[in-house]
């Protein structure tokens, strides 16, 4: 019977297994090189980088509303998970629908941001940017404006649903919606110390608004005139 030896062949650092006539042992092949600086992360130089950007233009909203802010988050060679954080004034709060986002390469992710402000933010403007945190690379949004009209609406429907117990500095406009066209006009009689009454002939139209700004600290009652105030009596508290 013929014995082999075997010849280890270096192959790419790793080895190869050829057979050899015996009594020829094979030469050892030379280790394989090492990789450079243990490789460049599959031809990725760098973590890469993303952008963060606002689509809303500048917005202004009333203090019984809400803004809701637009936002993409774009990767350029960057994966990885990025936090969405910002700075908003006392009293605003911002709830992002999704705090964190996971990108790859060439991702890109579309969230938003609600910001609600306070019933005693009327007048407030400031500037709004969104950050992306991430442990090795960071990046911040260019900023929008967001104000807060001084002004509240009441959406008068058939439904006769109308706020109560609704505390609003004085100077704050009351403006009422006319949702459905069935509420023409505002009755504000009721009681004692109450905002104009909408004129006789001043009916508003479907989509149309009534609006006053009370100037004296007291509590602001009404109704709706075509349907009574058996139907629903909504009020305010200027202070």
């Amino acid at each position: 019977m013929t014995a082999l030896s075997l010849l280890l062949v270096a192959c790419g650092g790793g080895f190869s297994v050829e057979s050899g006539p015996n009594g020829t042992g094979g030469t050892g092949g030379t280790g394989g090189t090492g990789g450079t600086g243990g490789g460049t992360g599959g031809g990725n130089e760098g973590p890469g980088t993303y952008s963060v950007q606002l689509a809303s233009t500048d917005q202004a909203i009333t203090l019984d509303d809400v803004s809701v802010v637009d936002i993409t988050v774009s990767s350029q060679g960057f994966t990885g998970d990025v936090q969405l954080e910002t700075t908003v004034p006392q009293g605003w709060t911002a709830a992002f629908a999704n705090p964190s986002v996971s990108l790859t390469d060439g991702a890109e992710v579309v969230t938003s941001v609600v910001l609600t402000p306070p019933l005693d933010g009327g007048g407030t403007t400031f500037d709004l940017a969104v950050r992306g945190v991430n442990p090795l690379v960071n990046g911040e949004s260019s900023p929008m404006q967001i104000e807060a009209l001084a002004e509240y609406v009441i959406a008068m429907t058939g439904n006769h649903s109308y706020p109560t117990g609704v505390t609003l500095p004085v100077g704050t406009k009351l403006s009422f919606l006319n949702v459905d066209g069935t509420h023409a006009r505002v009755h504000s009689d009721y009681g004692n110390d109450n905002f104009p009454h909408q004129p006789q002939g001043a009916q508003s139209a479907q989509g149309d608004y009534y609006s006053v700004t009370p100037t004296t600290s007291r509590q602001y009652q009404f109704y709706c005139h075509t349907h009574g105030q058996g139907t629903g009596v909504g009020n305010f508290v200027l202070q």
